[in-house]
C-alpha cells in the first residue's frame, strides 16, 4: 500500500508557486535537465528517425545543462553570443514537457474512468473499482 506524506508535496507546489528557488542558472540547468529527460523518454517510445532524433534532442540539452555555467556571466544572465541558442532550447523543453503533462492528463483520465466505469473491453472486472 502507498502511503505518501502529501504535506511534504505540498510543500513543494507552495515552494515552487513563490519562486522559493529565484538562482536562475540552477533553475535554467533543471529545465534543459528536464526537457532532456523527456526526450530521452521519448526516445524509447518512438522507433526509426523519430527516435533517433529524440535522442540527438535528449543528448543536446543534457550537454547544454551540463555546461550551463560557460553560457552565463557572473550575474547570472545569459551571454549575448548564448542568447538565441538558450531561449531555442528552453522552447524546445518546454514543448516536449508540456506534451508530456499533456498525454499524463488524458492517461490518468482515461485510466481513472476505466476504474470507474468499467467498460465491456476495458479492465478486467476484478480490476474495476
Amino acid at each position: 500500500m502507498i502511503h505518501p506524506n502529501y504535506g511534504l508535496i505540498s510543500e513543494d507546489f507552495r515552494g515552487n508557486r513563490y519562486d522559493a528557488n529565484s538562482d536562475s542558472t540552477y533553475l535554467l540547468r533543471m529545465m534543459l535537465f528536464r526537457g532532456g529527460s523527456e526526450a530521452d523518454r521519448r526516445y524509447y517510445l518512438s522507433d526509426g528517425e523519430k527516435a533517433k532524433e529524440y535522442r540527438r534532442l535528449a543528448y543536446e540539452l543534457d550537454e547544454m545543462a551540463d555546461d550551463i555555467e560557460h553560457c552565463v556571466n557572473e550575474t547570472g544572465q545569459i551571454k549575448p553570443e548564448y542568447v538565441a541558442m538558450i531561449f531555442e532550447a528552453l522552447v524546445l523543453a518546454r514543448h516536449l514537457l508540456l506534451s508530456d503533462q499533456l498525454e499524463t492528463g488524458i492517461q490518468y483520465e482515461t485510466i481513472m474512468r476505466s476504474l470507474s466505469y468499467p467498460q465491456k473491453y476495458s479492465w478486467p472486472e476484478n480490476m474495476a473499482a
